[in-house]
């Protein structure tokens, strides 16, 4: 039987001893590195842009008066629609570019962080390879579960404009569900991006391994994500107390040296990403051990709360 202690220590391992791992953490550190409460949060942050396009539409941006408009723009400035479009057409590439690093880095950790455990780690070029051959499945997975937790967040805001009689009920009713949701989902993501990589499954083989998994595992699973919930909270807690005093420090001590100023703040800076790409491999190659383990069928891994019970009534 396996241990949280032993795969946790594992895992560590292989954030902080294999630095040749931590570009791809940098780039899958771009998910978020505090599990399914960044799901959440970064979710419910990035819904603001619908409400930038609900705006805009209700601002008449969409009307024919707000067509004729821009037809008019384009005939009287087309220099400035010009730069405006090719401005909008390098930020799409940067996007596009950068979710492509994202979703193979993402693929290359977890792959790297398996063949670390079997003592046999890959070069460079193997995880890259890895992740450019599962591209498409992983961006689709990452992609089903940002539209599950954009609708859920989005079925929460209405409901919580309502206003009949028990709205407040349904409401606390239907948070509560959607908060379920999402967290089901994400860790079913997570098994399903896992088996992807690590089994070789299909986008539609991948959800249905994992939610198998999720099934027969889904208190462990909850264990798992409130245990490194905690670690990510603890860390970048202390990180920022120490960082908070220490840059006060270093204002104090170099406030007439601009340049020793600017090089220790980016000293702390570079300290605090570092520490952030750790956080996010040692996340991702945490699930990655516990899918190794729990996939196998040989009941190798239990929840701590089921075993001490059981324990206790011994």
């Amino acid at each position: 039987m396996y241990h949280y202690r032993e795969i946790f220590k594992q895992a560590a391992k292989v954030a902080f001893k294999y630095p040749a791992i931590w570009f791809f953490g940098l780039m899958a550190a771009l998910l978020g590195t505090s599990g399914e409460a960044e799901v959440f949060f970064s979710s419910y942050a990035n819904s603001g842009w619908l409400s930038f396009w609900q705006n805009a539409a209700a601002g008449g941006l969409f009307s024919g008066g707000g067509l004729r408009g821009l037809t008019a723009l384009f005939v009287q400035s087309p220099a400035f629609v010009v730069m405006a479009v090719l401005a909008g057409l390098i930020v799409l590439g940067m996007t596009v570019f950068i979710t492509w690093l994202v979703v193979i880095s993402q693929t290359a950790v977890i792959g790297q962080s398996i063949a670390i455990t079997r003592k046999h780690p890959l070069t460079w070029g193997e995880s890259f390879g890895l992740g450019v051959s599962k591209f498409w499945p992983i961006l689709g997975l990452n992609v089903v579960l940002k539209i599950v937790v954009w609708l859920t967040i989005s079925i929460i805001g209405v409901m919580a404009l309502q206003r009949f009689v028990l709205s407040l009920y349904v409401f606390i009713v239907v948070f509560n569900a959607g908060m379920i949701l999402v967290l089901m989902s994400s860790f079913i993501s997570r098994y399903a991006i896992c088996a992807v990589v690590l089994k070789d499954k299909s986008f539609g083989e991948s959800l249905s391994f994992a939610w198998k998994l999720f099934k027969t595992n889904w208190l462990m699973t909850m264990e798992i994500s409130i245990i490194l919930f905690l670690v990510t909270w603890v860390v970048n807690t202390i990180i920022g107390i120490l960082g908070f005093f220490a840059f006060f420090y270093i204002f104090r001590l170099y406030s007439g040296w601009l340049f020793g100023l600017i090089l220790l703040t980016t000293f702390l800076f570079v300290v605090f990403v570092v520490l952030q790409i750790a956080l996010t491999v040692f996340s991702w190659a945490t699930w990655a051990i516990i899918f190794e383990i729990i996939s196998s069928k040989k009941n190798l891994l239990a929840s701590r709360l089921i075993s001490g019970w059981q324990a206790l009534r011994r």
